[in-house]
């Protein structure tokens, strides 16, 4: 748990129940991820009346694939490695090649969800870290669709978004 950082863990928490896209933005080295890594996320998961399922991850020089690993943990099924890697890069193509995927993944893990949160409400969500990130790289193409899948969801009230970015 963050010590010290109550007042903006539980200002975070309000702005996340009030918004469906969130942003911590500040300078580098502010605490940004660690608000939310070992802060907020913590918090969520003391909730009694909720059951969160958070995904997080950093853009990096494949955002897609980057989603899709992160959500590797419930999608993908079987214990062998290969098999999970090949179904997070089956993941990356329908993501690039269907507009609303990231909602069907979302509805699917949700109905995996049901009857294993103990009457718990169930909600998602997606934490990208670094989100500038996405524009210091050359794939457009693929921001584009990270946005749009993005925009889907939360649009369908199938997820919260957070995402932090540096200031600087």
């Amino acid at each position: 748990y963050f010590a010290g950082r109550e007042e903006d863990i539980a200002l975070l928490e309000t702005t996340l129940e009030n918004y469906n896209i969130c942003g911590v933005i500040a300078a580098s080295g502010a605490g940004k991820s660690s608000l939310v890594h070992a802060g907020l996320i913590p918090a969520l998961a003391m909730r009694e009346s909720e059951a969160w399922d958070v995904f997080a991850f950093k853009p990096g020089q494949d955002p897609l694939y980057s989603l899709a690993r992160s959500m590797s943990g419930v999608l993908a099924q079987g214990d062998n490695l290969d098999t999970q890697l090949n179904e997070i890069r089956r993941n990356v193509d329908n993501l690039r090649e269907t507009s609303g995927r990231l909602s069907e993944y979302i509805e699917e893990i949700i109905r995996r969800r049901i009857g294993n949160t103990s009457g718990k409400i169930h909600r998602v969500l997606i934490f990208i870290d670094q989100w500038e990130e996405l524009y210091t790289r050359e794939s457009v193409e693929d921001r584009n669709i990270l946005v749009r899948e993005l925009m889907d969801v939360v649009e369908r009230g199938l997820a919260k978004v957070l995402l932090t970015m540096r200031i600087d």
